[in-house]
């Protein structure tokens, strides 16, 4: 390290932190998240949730396109009351995706510049709802 660590951060439980995330990703791209995202509580997702998700979808799309609830378990190895809880939960988060008002705006606050982190605490959403709303126009 050239020293910038030194003088962005004192030594504590914090600086820890700080000095993984520089040997991990370098100092520039710390600085980068200090700047971006220090003070904030960030979530970072673990790679299965996010394979969850996609299954969820995958389950959802597959429900939508008139495959049953059994075909689908046996597919996914799940509960049929499993597969059903996946079905209601992605219909409620499609339900509260579909909200064109609200997505007008998060669109215009996104094409205005506004960092996506700052738009998910203007609106009181997840930053991923926010991502979701911005990548899909049909919402």
């Amino acid at each position: 390290m050239n020293g910038t660590y030194e003088s962005f951060c004192k030594e504590d439980k914090e600086s820890r932190l700080i000095k993984e995330l520089v040997e991990l990703i370098g100092e520039e791209n710390t600085l980068k998240i200090t700047k971006t995202y220090g003070g904030e509580n960030i979530y970072v997702p673990k790679c299965e949730k996010s394979a969850f998700r996609t299954r969820d979808r995958d389950i959802y799309s597959q429900f939508l396109d008139g495959v049953s609830l059994k075909t689908l378990a046996r597919r996914h190895g799940l509960a049929e009351k499993t597969i059903r809880d996946i079905v209601r939960n992605m219909e409620s988060e499609m339900q509260t995706l579909r909200d064109p008002e609200r997505n007008k705006m998060i669109r215009a606050d996104f094409e205005n510049g506004m960092s996506i982190l700052n738009i998910a605490h203007k609106h009181k959403l997840s930053v991923t709802f926010i991502r979701t709303i911005i990548e899909n126009d049909k919402l």
